[in-house]
């Protein structure tokens, strides 16, 4: 899911080979979701030629096409490993967007 071209990955794929591959991933999501359900999607950065791309940014419209999702929460995970980057800041951090089926659902 992270399309780094991991050996389980084959190859990595131009951003939006990527984003056509969600949108079919996050489309049968919620097609099995039950109203109420949560569904949290855990993305990071796309990084090509120096330039980077927030994923959750690029993602959250597929998911606004599905109306009866709710964004619930932006979560922003911090963690300390990672590679260190020489030309910006090292981006350790990813987004986790939970959302739900509907306006009911149960928190606790």
């Amino acid at each position: 899911p992270y399309n780094l071209a991991k050996a389980y990955e084959r190859q990595r794929l131009d951003l939006h080979e990527y984003v056509r591959g969600q949108e079919q991933v996050i489309s049968e999501c919620v097609r099995i979701l039950r109203p109420g359900g949560s569904l949290c999607w855990e993305v990071g950065n796309h990084v090509a030629e120096d330039e980077i791309v927030p994923l959750d940014l690029l993602l959250y419209p597929v998911f606004r096409r599905h109306e009866e999702l709710k964004l619930r929460n932006r979560i922003v995970w911090h963690f300390e490993h990672g590679l260190h980057c020489k030309r910006r800041f090292s981006g350790r951090y990813e987004v986790i967007l939970w959302f739900t089926k509907g306006r009911e659902y149960a928190f606790d």
